[in-house]
């Protein structure tokens, strides 16, 4: 279920972005600098909350992971207004921000869940179903705003994305895996004589 859910949310955000934010961006926000201003944001998010995630533990990894997918939109709306570049590298920030909350979760869940000899096999298949639509995202962005104009267009986006995520909460697991303890290894025996 997730996997198809990224498939989603990276196809309609990465699209988005890519393709309408630097144009947002060259009319509205001051152009190049800004935009490198906003990409910028989004990095130092992920930085700093994988600095974060060095120590926060949550119980619920697969529910707090998927409530940290929601602010994903957040860049989607800033730009629709356009919003003041401000309040853009700001949501930029805590999209980034929460991007790495839910990739260290996730990354935590498969490992925790999935057999090792399985683990690669699994990761391939989540790779694929993540990325899977994004060309098709890229390549359409551009014409359906062209048709609708780019205001709906990020709307239409940012719909999707919590239409993707919403229903990822209605399964158990989701709501209800936890975080295993680490298991510590037996303390070896001293030798004697």
């Amino acid at each position: 279920m997730i996997v198809l859910q990224f498939g989603v949310v990276n196809a309609f955000q990465n699209g988005a972005i890519m393709v309408l934010g630097p144009g947002i961006a060259k009319d509205d926000l001051g152009g190049a600098a800004a935009w490198g201003a906003v990409l910028t944001a989004t990095s130092v998010g992920l930085i700093l909350c994988g600095f974060l995630m060095l120590r926060w533990r949550p119980r619920r990894i697969l529910f707090v992971a998927t409530l940290a997918v929601f602010p994903f939109a957040l860049p989607l709306l800033a730009l629709a207004g356009p919003a003041p570049l401000a309040v853009v590298i700001a949501c930029a920030f805590a999209a980034g921000f929460c991007i790495e909350i839910f990739g260290v979760l996730w990354d935590t869940a498969m490992q925790q869940e999935i057999p090792p000899e399985k683990l690669s096999r699994l990761y391939a298949y989540d790779m694929l179903g993540s990325l899977a639509l994004t060309p098709l995202a890229l390549a359409a962005v551009g014409p359906i705003s062209a048709a609708i104009g780019t205001r709906a267009t990020l709307i239409g986006c940012t719909i999707l994305v919590f239409g993707a995520t919403a229903p990822v909460l209605l399964s158990r697991d989701v709501r209800t895996l936890e975080r295993r303890d680490a298991v510590t290894a037996p303390t070896a025996e001293p030798a004697t004589s």
